[in-house]
């Protein structure tokens, strides 16, 4: 039993001399695909705000800035995780490295966490992350390994991440609150042409179905095909003779309604087409804020695989982010093209 121990025992301390003695993992993908996904995210926040600046400079003025910490965010998990890949890339895991790692990181945060709370739904957040900052670097420089000190990290990790989503969720209900009071301004612009063209409109169809269905009963003398027209009323014997003044007062009344449809036809032309650009401005603004989103979340769970990747020194995967953020730039890619009423919305 005891020459058993002493082979686990003797088994383990081989384990751990055989990881101190890998290379730690290669990290500059992570890097790499993080300066990505920021670029990615800017270049998605730019087109959401370049459509509502052109209408509403004063919400545009919001969203800029509510913009500012977002990308200093961001900013600050570049700057993160170039570091990491830097020290990984050195191969020294040892207290030195860990020190010099929570040096970097303490950089990397101090120009969030000086940042004055912008309100919304992160304002309340910020104490919690200048805390957490404070309690994990004075953790974080007292570690022996690279991966000891990143599992301190985690939590201002996760902290600045929350902030960075609320604050993307922000953006997506300040763009959304602005389209729609633009949607609304159009439609008192041009109420009166649009419910006057849409009332014609169906004055025409139904005058149109009138006289398909006049023509409908003379084919098969089936009765139930005048219940659709409307008859003044008189005994059966006089039925034909309603049918043709009815018929002729429908022709009558079909060109005057075409004339004053052609009248109303440009000003709701114009209403249409500043209707389909305004649900195209808040699909595009949607999706490419909840992409960004969803890139952040992909960002996030990579990052979550470190501690053990750097622990164990096997590869480390971001094949994830990888997939995410390319998918973000295709959506960006998608809404460069001219603008399309029929852009998917999220």
């Amino acid at each position: 039993m005891h020459h058993g121990f002493g082979r686990l025992t003797l088994g383990l301390l081989l384990l751990g001399w055989l990881t101190s003695c890998a290379s730690l993992p290669n990290l500059q993908g992570f890097a790499e695909e993080s300066g990505r996904m920021s670029s990615a995210i800017q270049k998605g926040y730019v087109q959401a705000e370049t459509g509502l600046a052109r209408a509403d400079t004063a919400r545009a003025r919001r969203l800029r800035q509510v913009w500012q910490p977002t990308q200093q965010g961001l900013s600050a998990l570049v700057a993160y995780a170039d570091a990491l890949a830097s020290l990984a890339a050195k191969g020294n895991d040892n207290a030195k490295t860990a020190k010099e790692f929570a040096s970097k990181f303490e950089r990397a945060t101090k120009s969030v966490t000086s940042l004055i709370p912008v309100a919304g739904l992160a304002s309340g957040e910020m104490t919690r992350l200048v805390e957490v900052v404070s309690r994990q670097l004075i953790v974080m420089k007292t570690q022996r390994t690279l991966s000891r000190a990143v599992r301190e990290a985690v939590p201002v990790v996760d902290q600045m991440v929350k902030i960075i989503d609320l604050n993307l969720q922000d953006l997506a209900l300040i763009h959304a609150e602005a389209t729609e009071q633009q949607m609304t301004r159009t439609w008192l612009r041009y109420s009166a042409v649009a419910k006057a063209h849409e009332a014609k409109t169906e004055e025409a169809k139904g005058g149109l179905n009138e006289l398909a269905a006049i023509s409908r009963y003379r084919n098969t003398r089936k009765r139930m095909h005048l219940e659709e027209v409307q008859l003044p009323p008189g005994p059966d014997s006089t039925l034909d003779r309603r049918l043709a003044d009815r018929e002729k007062a429908l022709n009558a009344l079909s060109g005057g309604i075409d004339a004053s449809i052609k009248a109303l036809d440009n000003a709701y032309k114009d209403y249409q087409k500043a209707t389909a650009e305004l649900n195209e401005q808040l699909n595009q603004g949607r999706a490419l804020i909840y992409g960004s989103r969803d890139a952040l979340a992909a960002w996030n769970r990579t990052h979550g695989g470190l501690e053990e990747s750097l622990a164990l020194r096997h590869a480390f995967s971001v094949q994830e982010l990888v997939a995410t953020v390319q998918n973000m730039y295709q959506l960006y890619d998608f809404y460069q093209q001219p603008a399309r009423p029929s852009a998917p919305a999220r």
